[in-house]
């Protein structure tokens, strides 16, 4: 039993954290269909007494002067029965008319920001627990002769939203409490099992195998179980909020159809009445149709669909028509749309949640286990050595990753308009000394690691990132905002490396692909999960505690390494025969050429083809953001399923030659699919960019690990003259050389032949380097095979 609870408590850790974030972002999303409607609801009556008040000063009263406006402003009012205050305020903002509650003029900072933005526009603030929506009246000269002001308290939807909270905390506890007792049951039956075949002199099962098993069915089902929740109490409230506010759209146009009928106009003989039924729908999203009938005669009018149910009713009592009713009919997809936009992102989360629960049960079950001895011969090591890297790196760009989704944003708000550069250069400089920090700091590496070892040169990279991170949430400016992503960048320059040598030194010949796999599919498990948590954190806890919350990850990462993590080689010892200088190992040609036409190809497809044209082709195409994002995520699910299939093939096939040469292959593929769906219009395009970006994730798989792999035996020379951590740090600093150039170059392209030039200009550029490739192995096939001796 006692091997088997750090599996439990870190397993069970991540799925209360996976459900925590669910619970959050389904909050978030509820908050912000219930604001949009009480924006909307208020917009509504804000305009109907804007309008009456326009028209009548446009008759040439002042506002100030209309012997109707109180009775205008309480007849409004009176519409809404939420509403506890309007005002109506001339153009200095000094007080006339208002009703219910004392009128409340926004703070002049307010006006001032909102005018010069949006100066015809009305504009809401929350403050005071109440919401304030002020609509500007125009005045017939031109300008602003006044503004509508409408409050209501926020407690509505707050209690919407606290019934929601309450649920989804009980359900979150007892479906850890489940979690976690069936995981002990699960742990406590394969010791007993353990215990019986050991005293029978049996192999004992694998009752740590079990116990992942359980617990990695456990994170979807009980996410599932939450989702549910979450759709069902989303769709109670959305809609009761939505029948509330059809009751105020239908006082309101029943009013103004009452209106006219006192001025002696029946409503039979209005002109205009389906223009205001029509824009009544346009302006708001959950009414597809509007029927207005008359019960005395056989009139009516209809606009919109009517097949729905019916949200709201109005009765509007006339002599001559006798009662007409005003039925505001539903538009069925309304719940809908919000539900399916909702659950493809849950389905994100749940998603990054089922892949951090088995990076932990990966990490808690391989620390529970007896692990193998180190090993002293070089690269024939144990694969334990290899795992014991796998969580600490998942940690690592889990922190160091978090603030993926919304850097952009945090930089642009730090800009300075006294800077001598634009907003768009100082978005960029951050990133760019980012890449240029790991540059600088990886040649350190190889020394440290001589030195000190790969795992003190793991903790001595960790220390800066996990500092630059907790000093970025500080940043005050752009510079050091700089200062402290450079430290962070090269901290994680280090760690990079070390990790990667701490897998090539002890892995198995046979499995030396596969094991470089360990490291990348963890970095990109990492990267995913960081993504998604990241957005959902900022929101939730603001942008900088997420900086925090990185540097915290960082921080566990440390103790991670430093309980967890195996030298077990002396690498200096190892490589003692061969001298320190990464700089001697650029003068081997055939290194050289390898790097330009396979390893710096594969960051521009990275960081140019992917990261860069990619978004801004789509976008081009009309696709939204959140589209993108979606449509992005296939390359990282790409990956995750192929790298350990391209590991295996690579070494089991002693096949990491045409690994290489495929990649390459399939990556000018990409570009040419991204080129040709530009071109294509409906589902075909659809089809042929998401096999795009398929086939860009696999070149990154069947790159990546396998060229690791194949350095040490792909250039022997250089390996035995150097040393394999020369030979990696060269290969890294001209890997990245790849990564700062792929946006520049794919830039330059994109302004010189359009986006769709650009992608045929790779595809051609890949094509080219893919044959060259090619005749590299011919030429160099004499070289040892990766898993000869």
């Amino acid at each position: 039993m006692q091997n088997v609870r750090l599996p439990i408590i870190a397993a069970v850790t991540v799925i209360t954290v996976g459900l925590i974030l669910t619970s959050i972002l389904g909050l978030d999303k509820a908050r912000l269909a219930l604001e949009d409607l009480q924006k909307a609801r208020a917009n509504a009556v804000v305009t109907v007494a804007r309008d009456i008040l326009a028209a009548a000063t446009s008759l040439g009263l002042p506002l100030s002067d209309l012997g109707n406006g109180q009775e205008i402003v309480k007849r409004v009012a009176s519409r809404d029965e939420q509403l506890i205050g309007m005002a109506v305020f001339d153009a200095a903002w000094q007080p006339l008319y208002q009703a219910g509650a004392p009128a409340s003029r926004p703070d002049p900072k307010d006006i001032e920001t909102r005018g010069r933005l949006h100066p015809a526009d009305p504009f809401v603030l929350v403050r005071d627990e109440r919401f304030h929506i002020y609509a500007p009246i125009a005045a017939p000269t031109g300008g602003i002769a006044g503004w509508v002001e409408a409050r209501y308290e926020t407690t509505e939807n707050e209690k919407r939203l606290g019934e929601i909270r309450l649920v989804l905390s009980i359900l979150t506890v007892l479906l850890v409490g489940v979690a976690t007792a069936v995981s002990y049951a699960t742990a406590v039956r394969g010791s007993t099992r353990s215990q019986d075949a050991t005293s029978l002199n049996e192999k004992a099962p694998p009752g740590t195998s079990r116990l992942g098993t359980v617990l990695t069915i456990a994170t979807p089902v009980a996410m599932a179980i939450l989702l549910a929740a979450i759709f069902i109490l989303f769709d109670r409230n959305l809609l009761a909020a939505a029948e509330n506010k059809a009751r105020v759209l239908a006082a309101l146009v029943g009013g103004e159809l009452s209106r006219a009928y006192d001025l002696g106009v029946p409503v039979a003989e209005l002109q205009g009445v389906d223009l205001l039924l029509d824009r009544t729908i346009q302006e708001h999203s959950e009414i597809a149709g509007i029927r207005l009938a008359a019960s005395a005669r056989d009139w009516k009018i209809e606009a919109g669909a009517l097949g729905g149910r019916v949200l709201a009713e109005e009765a509007i009592k006339t002599p001559d028509d006798g009662a007409l009713r005003l039925s505001l009919i539903a538009d069925p997809g309304y719940v809908l749309s919000h539900l399916r936009a909702m659950s493809i992102d849950l389905m994100v989360v749940l998603f990054v949640a089922v892949f951090a629960t088995r990076e932990v049960i990966l990490f808690g079950m391989g620390s529970a286990m007896a692990q193998a001895p180190p090993a002293t011969d070089g690269l024939v090591g144990s694969t334990g050595l290899v795992d014991d890297i796998r969580f600490p790196i998942f940690l690592v760009f889990l922190g160091t990753e978090i603030s993926r989704s919304f850097f952009p944003l945090f930089v642009a708000d730090l800009y300075d308009p006294g800077l001598p550069f634009s907003r768009q250069i100082a978005i960029a400089l951050p990133m760019s000394a980012w890449v240029l920090a790991m540059v600088l700091a990886t040649p350190f590496a190889e020394s440290l690691i001589r030195r000190f070892g790969i795992r003190r040169t793991l903790i001595f990279g960790m220390i800066p990132s996990a500092v630059g991170l907790c000093f970025t949430a500080t940043a005050q400016g752009l510079w050091d905002l700089t200062v402290w992503r450079c430290l962070t960048a090269g901290g994680f320059g280090l760690v990079t490396v070390a990790a990667i040598l701490h897998t090539t030194v002890h892995s198995k010949r046979s499995e030396l692909t596969r094991s470089v796999g360990v490291f990348v599919a963890a970095s990109v498990a990492a990267s995913v999960c960081a993504a998604a948590i990241g957005g959902i954190l900022a929101d939730s806890i603001g942008q900088r505690p997420t900086f925090i919350v990185g540097g915290l990850i960082l921080i566990l990462a440390i103790f991670v390494t430093r309980a967890n993590v195996r030298d077990g080689t002396d690498v200096g010892a190892s490589e003692a025969s061969g001298s320190s200088n990464w700089i001697g190992v650029l003068r081997d040609p055939v290194f050289m050429l390898f790097m330009i036409l396979a390893a710096i190809p594969s960051r521009v497809v990275l960081t140019g083809l992917f990261y860069l044209l990619v978004p801004l082709t789509l976008n081009e195409l009309g696709y939204e953001p959140s589209d993108i994002g979606r449509l992005m995520m296939v390359f990282f699910i790409t990956m995750l399923v192929l790298i350990p299939v391209t590991g295996r093939l690579a070494d089991q096939a002693n096949a990491h030659r045409g690994v290489i040469l495929a990649g390459a292959f399939v990556a000018a593929a990409g570009g040419g699919l991204l080129a040709f769906g530009q071109s294509l219009a409906g589902v075909p395009q659809h089809l042929v960019l998401v096999l795009s970006i398929i086939a860009i994730g696999a070149a990154q798989c069947t790159s990546r690990a396998p060229m690791i792999a194949y350095l040490g035996v792909g250039f022997p020379d250089s390996a035995a003259r150097h040393g394999q951590a020369s030979l990696l740090v060269a290969f890294r600093l001209l890997e990245r050389v790849g990564s700062v150039a792929g946006p520049l170059v794919v830039a330059a392209l994109s302004q010189a032949f359009g986006y769709e030039g650009a992608a045929t200009m790779l595809a051609i550029w890949l094509l080219i380097n893919a044959l060259g490739v090619g005749a590299l192995f011919l030429m160099n096939g004499g070289r040892p095979a990766l898993g000869s001796s």
